[in-house]
């Protein structure tokens, strides 16, 4: 037994030390096939057997992934990997069927929960990671009898077919359907004797219940199952008359949406056939779409200093025992901060949530706002709701934090006479109106402060706390400094800040990357010189930035 383990780490040792030898090859050559030698080759031709690959130009894109999981272990963007490797759109092409290809081939994966956002970026597979250690093929080669990853796919070519319209998407979608033929939910479904349309309508229907517990909309899902436009209307309407065999048989039923639109949803009856593995768990996968999730264990580990009396009352209104206490009572916990950018608003939210355990999930309130009627409210519900799953999701309350949240609690004008500002007092009222049925822990973070009269006065009551985060005192800047460069004595430290008393401290840590970049060219100078023409350099800026101010001007010192 010994001995197969040990030549198993021999294997795994040769193949990561080819894999090494390979990555420097493409990073001199990349596409220059006709530059790699006879030995080379042989190595190229070796990995490639080994991670079950077509070509060279594939493996040089996975060697990349091995290489940026091995460095920083984050995902990398689309735009990214197009500015690295794609000089022309020939070549944008022929790098997106390559990430298609590694896909499906599960050596890499769309990172972060909501499956298909290509801003979320692709990183390598943690089971491919774990093959090339283990000298193991097995575990990046799927089984295809599992409705979760039949889903994860299902998603994933939606996705695609919402980015990249294409008419091939319906191909693609059943072809996907017969590979996981062997899932029990799937043959449950052929048991039905449904039709190939109804087929791909009924497993976006599960797929938009499943990951996101949404209905699915009439419109969307003609579009996917027919290239046609007067198949496509015939297919509505007999959706919207409930002349469809799905309608007829009980296998979908409507549920009215926003306006004039109807969406499909599951009966009783489907979610029993296609969501057995996931009921009779009890649990239903959360996939966030208007929040974005951060796990306590993501956050970096720094220290967080502050001296104010209102951020340590909401210190101790968040610690698990004593919030435990406080939802007995009060359903919802609401804090409003305000203060100028850079105090460290987010460091805070941060520092409360590595401290506590709690998982944050945060939205941008702009990102919201839309500029057709109905979308931003509707875009607010999803949040609330969103805000409401995770609550029963997570077994320790996780943060809901609504950064740029002024864009939101504006004051609502008297005079509506205008559709626009009709529109506007609507939704801070839907937003009222959901702060009241809100369960959970609600950190709203704004630029502005209430004193210069910008909120909606109603805000006053929806929320516990209200605490201004002004910037920290000399004394606390200076430890920050000193954490950010502990090559600077106290003394230099001390004498610089003395004469750029206005810095915050997310100044001071994006101070220490542009720094080391100065370092990383070669500039000559003094510590303190450099430091300190940097500092000039970014007070200047906002500075100019600031000739018409928005939010707070100057910040009082202790």
């Amino acid at each position: 037994m010994s001995s197969n383990i040990n030549k198993s780490d021999r294997k795994a040792t040769e193949l990561c030390g080819i894999i090494e030898e390979l990555q420097k090859l493409f990073r001199t050559h990349k596409f220059e096939y006709a530059r790699y030698s006879l030995a080379e080759d042989t190595r190229i031709r070796f990995v490639k057997k080994f991670f079950g690959l077509k070509n060279t130009y594939d493996l040089i894109i996975l060697c990349f992934f091995i290489e940026a999981k091995l460095a920083f272990d984050e995902g990398i963007e689309l735009k990214k990997l197009v500015n690295y490797f794609s000089p022309d759109l020939q070549s944008c092409v022929k790098l997106n069927n390559s990430l298609k290809f590694l896909l499906k081939k599960h050596l890499i994966v769309l990172e972060g929960s909501d499956y298909g956002n290509n801003e979320k970026g692709y990183v390598l597979s943690q089971n491919c990671m774990t093959g090339i250690l283990s000298f193991n093929r097995k575990c990046f080669i799927r089984k295809m009898d599992s409705m979760d990853e039949f889903l994860k796919d299902f998603n994933v070519l939606l996705q695609e077919a919402r980015n990249f319209p294409d008419d091939e998407t319906f191909g693609k979608l059943t072809n996907q359907i017969d590979e996981y033929a062997s899932t029990p939910e799937i043959k449950w479904l052929r048991r039905q004797k449904l039709s190939k349309q109804e087929e791909v309508i009924l497993c976006m229907a599960v797929r938009n219940y499943t990951l996101f517990g949404e209905p699915t909309d009439v419109e969307s899902a003609a579009s996917i199952v027919s290239n046609d436009s007067y198949h496509r209307f015939k297919l509505q309407k007999n959706f919207i008359s409930g002349k469809n065999r799905l309608i007829l048989k009980g296998y979908l039923c409507f549920v009215q949406a926003h306006y004039i639109t109807k969406d499909l949803k599951l009966t009783d009856m489907s979610i029993q056939g296609l969501c057995a593995s996931g009921s009779s768990s009890g649990t239903q996968t959360f996939y966030p779409k208007r929040l974005t999730l951060l796990m306590p264990d993501q956050i970096p580990d720094e220290t967080y200093i502050h001296d104010n009396p209102d951020l340590r009352l909401i210190e101790n209104m968040v610690s698990r025992d004593t919030y435990e206490q406080i939802r007995l009572k009060v359903p919802r916990l609401t804090v409003l901060l305000t203060g100028a950018p850079g105090v460290g608003k987010t460091a805070f939210i941060n520092h409360l949530a590595k401290k506590t355990g709690r998982p944050v999930l945060s939205a941008n309130i702009a990102g919201i706002l839309s500029c057709y009627v109905g979308d931003s409210e509707k875009n607010l519900v999803q949040l609330f709701s969103e805000a409401e799953t995770a609550y029963d999701h997570f077994e320790v309350t996780p943060l809901i934090v609504l950064d740029e949240a002024e864009s939101l609690l504006y004051k609502r004008q008297a005079n509506s006479q205008g559709d626009v500002t009709q529109m506007n007092n609507n939704l801070i009222s839907l937003l009222l109106m959901s702060l009241d049925k809100f369960k959970g822990i609600l950190i709203c973070c704004s630029n502005f402060s209430f004193v210069n009269g910008n909120f909606d006065p109603a805000l006053h009551r929806r929320f516990h706390t209200i605490t201004e985060v002004m910037s920290p005192p000399i004394n606390v800047l200076e430890s920050i400094f000193c954490r950010q460069f502990p090559e600077c004595s106290n003394t230099e430290v001390h004498t610089l800040l003395s004469c750029y008393q206005s810095v915050t401290p997310a100044q001071i840590r994006k101070l220490r990357d542009k720094y080391d970049i100065h370092l990383m060219v070669g500039e000559p100078g003094n510590t303190g010189a450099v430091l300190s023409r940097l500092i000039e350099q970014d007070l200047q800026s906002n500075a100019i930035n600031q000739r018409n101010p928005i939010g707070f001007v100057t910040c009082n010192r202790a």
